[in-house]
């Protein structure tokens, strides 16, 4: 079995624990020396980034309150416009760089192992809520919800800790870097997950 959080945009859920493995403890993965300068790599990428956020964030209304949701959509998109604006030149790997993305990919592959989970039950599980209809994630753009919210808390030690306001899901085998606080992608790698022993259907690449 797996441990599961669930979270969308401004909305606190509870969090749902279900067994697991033994061996498949909830402690993040300790860098190794060789890992060490590329996470503090990614680190300082996630930083930059974060001080956007941060900048834009003290530019628009603060959305602390519940009682005007006409102006929370407003603060929300002056929020979304403002870090657009101070992106302009990202690019998909900016902060997924070819070293954390292999970092990555052999966590998740090892995590997998560890927790006696095949990648076909991670797919089938993720995709168990998606609309077929729903376009793949973009980068600057509102994470597509309608692919489900679910994220398998079993996998997250293997990944590179985040500041508040960002997390990760996954779209299919890709794993996606969200702005929660501002509902927008960050940087999407691609195959984060290894590739299925056998097809599950992908209605969405082409």
């Amino acid at each position: 079995m797996v441990t599961l959080i669930t979270s969308i945009p401004l909305v606190l859920l509870p969090f749902v624990s279900w067994p697991v493995q033994g061996t498949c403890t909830m402690e993040p993965v300790g860098a190794t020396a060789v890992e060490a300068p590329i996470l503090g790599d990614f680190n300082e990428r996630v930083s930059a980034y974060m001080q956007i956020h941060e900048s834009v964030e003290r530019t628009v209304s603060p959305r602390n309150t519940y009682d005007d949701p006409e102006a929370m959509d407003e603060a929300l998109a002056a929020m979304q416009s403002g870090i657009r604006a101070n992106r302009r030149g990202a690019h998909v790997g900016d902060i997924f760089t070819p070293d954390v993305s292999q970092l990555i990919r052999r966590r998740l592959d090892e995590r997998l192992a560890g927790c006696a989970l095949t990648v076909e039950e991670v797919l089938a599980f993720i995709n168990e809520e998606r609309d077929k209809h729903v376009p793949r994630p973009s980068l600057n753009k509102p994470f597509p919800w309608a692919l489900g919210s679910a994220m398998l808390a079993s996998l997250i030690p293997a990944l590179p800790e985040l500041p508040d306001h960002l997390q990760y899901r996954f779209a299919d085998r890709d794993l996606v870097l969200i702005d929660i606080h501002a509902d927008l992608v960050v940087d999407i790698l691609a195959n984060a997950l290894p590739a299925p022993r056998r097809v599950v259907p992908d209605t969405h690449r082409r």
